[in-house]
C-alpha cells in the first residue's frame, strides 16, 4: 500500500502506482493505537482514547470502591493509556472535556443509567492534596505538561536524530516556538 498526498498530481500517482506495483491507500491506519495521519476535525480521530478509558474503569464497579481507590484508578487508567497519544498531538478540547468527564462521573460513581450528585468542584479536585484536593490532573494540564517536556527535549537534546530530522523537515526557514 502507498499513501499519497492530495498535492500528488493523479498521472503522477498512477505512474508511480503502475511501476512500484502497489496499491493507493487514503488511510496510514493506526500504530500502537495511534493514527498516523488525522483529519482536520480530529475529536473523532481520538475518540478511541475516551472509548479505552471508558472501558478500563466500567470493569470496576465504582459504588463497590472507596473514594481512595477510584482516584488511584482513574491516575492509573488515565495516566497509562493517555500518556502516549498526549506527549505527541495537541488533542482538541472536546477530547479533554470529555476525558475530564469520564474520570469525574467514575469518581462520583455516576453511570449511564444512574447519575449521581459531585458534591465537589472538579476544579478543587484537581487541587494537591495540601490545598484540600485529590491531586487528580485535568486532561488539558497533563497534556500541555507532556507537549511542554516534549518541547524542552526538542531543544536540549539537539544532537538527537530525531531533533535533526524535525529541524531539517519544519525549521529550514521558521523557527518553532522556545515557549
Amino acid at each position: 500500500w502507498i499513501y499519497f498526498s492530495p498535492n500528488v498530481d493523479l498521472d503522477q500517482r498512477d505512474s508511480l502506482v503502475d511501476i512500484l506495483g502497489f496499491q493507493t491507500t487514503p488511510n496510514l491506519g493506526k500504530y500502537l493505537g495511534f493514527p498516523l495521519k488525522h483529519s482536520r476535525s480530529r475529536s473523532y480521530d481520538f475518540d478511541f482514547v475516551l472509548d479505552r478509558v471508558k472501558q478500563k474503569l466500567s470493569r470496576w464497579k465504582a459504588n463497590l470502591i472507596s473514594m481512595a481507590g477510584r482516584r488511584v484508578l482513574i491516575q492509573a487508567s488515565s495516566s497509562t493509556i493517555l500518556a502516549y497519544v498526549m506527549q505527541n498531538v495537541y488533542l482538541l478540547n472536546k477530547v479533554l472535556v470529555g476525558m475530564d468527564r469520564v474520570n469525574r462521573n467514575f469518581l462520583w460513581g455516576s453511570t449511564k443509567t444512574k447519575k449521581k450528585m459531585h458534591w465537589v468542584n472538579w476544579g478543587k479536585v484537581t487541587k494537591p492534596k495540601d490545598l484540600g484536593g485529590l491531586r487528580l490532573q485535568t486532561a488539558k494540564g497533563r497534556n500541555i505538561a507532556l507537549l511542554t517536556k516534549l518541547n524542552w527535549r526538542f531543544h536540549t537534546e539537539t544532537d538527537a536524530l530525531w531533533v535533526w530530522v524535525l529541524k531539517n523537515k519544519y525549521c529550514t526557514k521558521r523557527r518553532i516556538s522556545s515557549s
